[in-house]
């Protein structure tokens, strides 16, 4: 983006994000299509786009989860699932590479 003006890039960003808005919000139609449900993990102690990425494999790697998406700003992990996911499994997912887990709710 180095030929871009500053507006010009954030205009870029931002219809990018709303690609992958649309992409995501289409995945969600599916899961729900599927009978699985929507969960939210608060996350502590992320600070950066690294962090995200850190946490949304380690989520990922958690069996029976899909869909595993990452807040930085809101500081949550959102995925979905069949059953309610195993609390204890969530949170040594999370807490093994440095970060706090908090609520998990539907």
């Amino acid at each position: 983006m180095s030929g871009l003006t500053r507006e010009a890039g954030n205009k870029l960003k931002q219809v990018m994000k709303l690609g992958k808005q649309r992409r995501d919000n289409r995945v969600a139609a599916l899961e729900k299509e599927m009978g699985k449900s929507l969960y939210k993990l608060v996350v502590k102690g992320m600070s950066c786009q690294h962090c995200v990425a850190a946490v949304t494999e380690a989520l990922t790697k958690v069996s029976g989860l899909s869909s595993v998406s990452v807040d930085l700003e809101k500081g949550v992990a959102s995925f979905y699932s069949d059953s309610e996911p195993d609390y204890a499994v969530l949170k040594d997912a999370v807490e093994s590479i440095g970060f706090d887990a908090g609520d998990l709710v539907q």
